[in-house]
C-alpha cells in the first residue's frame, strides 16, 4: 500500500449462530455469546423460514412468531451467560443450508445447533471456524 492510502481497519469479529425455530435450547446461543465475549465479537442470531430461493415471502405472522421465539431464546442465553449488548437477531427466508452458509462466509465463526431441516441430507452439521 502506498503511504498516502489509509490502511483499512479490520472488520470486527462476527459470530453467526443458526437457531432452529423448533429449538427450545439455548446451548448454541450460550456458546456463541461466550465466544463473542472472548473474541470481542458481535453475534448474529438467525432463524430461517425454509423454502426455495424463488419462493414468495413468508407469511408476516410466521416471521413475527419466529422473531419473538428467537428473541426469547437470546434473552435466556444472555441471562445464562451475562454477556450483554453483542447480539442482533434476524429472520430470513430461503433454503436453510444456503442461507446459513452464505452468512457464514463473512463470519469468523458459524455455530449451528441441531437443525431439523439440515438433517434431511443437506450436508451441514456442527460448527465451522475460519482459519
Amino acid at each position: 500500500m502506498s503511504p498516502d492510502r489509509p490502511v483499512p481497519a479490520p472488520h470486527p469479529p462476527r459470530i453467526v449462530v443458526g437457531v432452529s425455530p423448533t429449538d427450545d435450547g439455548d446451548g448454541p446461543l450460550c456458546f456463541a455469546l461466550r465466544e463473542a465475549a472472548r473474541r470481542d465479537a458481535t453475534v448474529l442470531a438467525v432463524t430461517v423460514c425454509p423454502g426455495p430461493v424463488a419462493a414468495p415471502a413468508p407469511d408476516p405472522a410466521e416471521v413475527t412468531a419466529r422473531r419473538e421465539h428467537l428473541v426469547t431464546l437470546v434473552q435466556r442465553a444472555v441471562a445464562a451467560t451475562g454477556v450483554r449488548g453483542r447480539t442482533q437477531v434476524e429472520v430470513l427466508a430461503g433454503p436453510v443450508t444456503g442461507v446459513l452458509l452464505a452468512l457464514g462466509r463473512d463470519a469468523d465463526l458459524l455455530v449451528l445447533g441441531l437443525h431439523r431441516d439440515l438433517r434431511r441430507g443437506e450436508g451441514v452439521r456442527g460448527e465451522r471456524e475460519r482459519a
